[in-house]
């Protein structure tokens, strides 16, 4: 019948090609969605990977053994040795591009840690103009004047130096006083010059503190320039930005600011640290404020005995870096030497200086560092101590 019935046998064949091409086209269709899929996953696969080891690194705990955390909880007051606790502790905080900077830590709250929208690690802003009857101090530096590892931001660096300052300074200046942080792990003498040129001078400071120098031998260690280099951060915006033009235009970028195969001369380390530390106080100088510079104590440079546990990360450390302990000693012994002469010439009448290397003398059995670098809140506490006892000489004179 179909045979005799032109008509049945049109619409017959006009549904086996609407069929067809409706299953051709669902092929197209999921072909084009498993490249797509395919090629997003190819795209955002490595940079996810970035972003995962970024966000492991925020706290303290979160990138430790178990046995770790055991460790390193003995470098914290009684009371905070909580090896769960660790898992908050921020320790490389999530940062932002920021002008002139390269990074600095974002705003908001960051596990423990509260960053305000000047990207300063205090949950309190700052008032501008500056309210009558308050004596302001920013400190700058790297990670650990950051406060990585840290209980919480009362128990910073900052934190212990605002509150002793409260307690035995406060009385003679007739002042309430304010200590923040603005400081961001890598940083070193070279972003906190930036950083006290276009930020910090701005804001009426009465002091500003520079705990510094450590990360200015650490790059040099590793062959980078201070005056011209990329911190962890840079790197990793590079990578990104790199990738990003090797897939969409098939450009290949090449870093122009390799390390040298070799560490930095002392020497080199020790003049560009003074001249970003020169720089520093001559913007201070037109508004007569103090600087002091700190020379923050490491394990490789340290005159205090060392337990069995420090000793065992600073002999690992030497099995990594067979040089590190010399190159860190020549390094601070020629930043010191350079810097006690410059304060006894009074070259700049604002500039102090301060050499903590003996701070932690008389806690040889008592647990400081955390790592080569950083301190839990015991040595926060001791160093927060010896400085405000400078603060308050400073003052005196």
């Amino acid at each position: 019948k179909e045979k005799n019935n032109p008509q049945m046998l049109f619409s017959r064949n006009h549904l086996k090609s609407i069929g067809a091409m409706f299953i051709i086209s669902l092929t197209v269709l999921v072909l084009l969605g498993l490249g797509f899929i395919g090629g997003r996953y190819a795209t955002i696969a490595p940079l996810s990977k970035q972003i995962t080891v970024l966000q492991k690194k925020q706290t303290l705990g979160n990138h430790l053994t178990e046995d770790e955390k055991k460790d390193v909880i003995q470098a914290y007051y009684q009371e905070g040795q909580n090896a769960n606790a660790l898992d908050n502790y921020s320790w490389m905080p999530l940062c932002l591009l920021t002008p002139f900077l390269g990074d600095a830590p974002a705003p908001g709250q960051q596990n423990n840690a509260q960053i305000n929208s000047m990207q300063f690690r205090s949950s309190r802003e700052v008032e501008i103009p500056k309210p009558d009857g308050l004596f302001r101090i920013f400190l700058t530096g790297g990670s650990t004047a950051y406060g990585s590892g840290s209980p919480s931001n009362n128990r910073t660096i900052a934190g212990y130096l605002e509150k002793k300052l409260a307690a035995n300074f406060r009385s003679k200046i007739k002042k309430n006083i304010e200590v923040f942080t603005m400081a961001s792990p890598a940083w070193t003498s070279t972003h906190e010059r930036i950083a006290i040129e276009n930020i910090l001078s701005e804001l009426q400071p009465d002091l500003v503190v520079s705990f510094s120098g450590s990360n200015d031998v650490h790059w040099g260690e590793s062959g980078r320039d201070i005056l011209r280099f990329r911190t962890y951060f840079d790197k990793n915006i590079f990578n990104t930005i790199k990738y990003i033009y090797t897939q969409s235009h098939n450009i290949n970028l090449t870093d122009n600011l390799p390390p040298s195969p070799n560490s930095i001369r002392p020497q080199v380390v020790v003049d560009r640290l003074l001249k970003n530390i020169e720089l520093s106080a001559f913007t201070l100088n037109s508004t007569k404020t103090p600087y002091l510079f700190v020379l923050q104590p490491t394990l490789a440079a340290v005159s205090k005995t060392l337990t069995t546990r420090e000793q065992s990360i600073l002999k690992k450390r030497v099995f990594e870096l067979p040089e590190h302990q010399e190159y860190f000693a020549s390094c601070y012994g020629a930043i010191n030497k350079t810097l006690t002469s410059l304060i006894e010439k009074n070259t700049w009448g604002n500039l102090y200086y301060q050499n903590l290397d003996n701070v932690f003398d008389g806690h040889e059995k008592e647990e400081i560092f955390i790592d080569s670098y950083h301190f839990g809140d015991r040595g926060n506490e001791i160093i927060a101590k010896a400085i405000a006892n400078k603060i308050i000489h400073i003052s005196i004179d």
